[in-house]
């Protein structure tokens, strides 16, 4: 996979979304929902045995 054909992919892609709602606004995401989730563990369990007030928020989850 070179970046060109994944820039093609997602140009493709793109298109084929907006043909599927139009005259809608779409957001598209990645999400990471199996890293998020571990961080989200390891966090509440960091907190639970005083290595913090509270687990991090997921907004600060996903970031990393």
């Amino acid at each position: 996979m070179t970046a060109e054909n994944q820039r093609a992919n997602i140009r493709l892609a793109s298109e084929r979304i907006a043909n599927v709602v139009p005259g809608n606004e779409v957001v598209i995401t990645h999400v990471n929902g199996p890293q998020v989730g571990l961080l989200a563990l390891q966090s509440a369990a960091y907190a639970e045995h005083g290595g913090g007030p509270v687990p991090y928020p997921l907004d600060v989850l996903g970031a990393q």
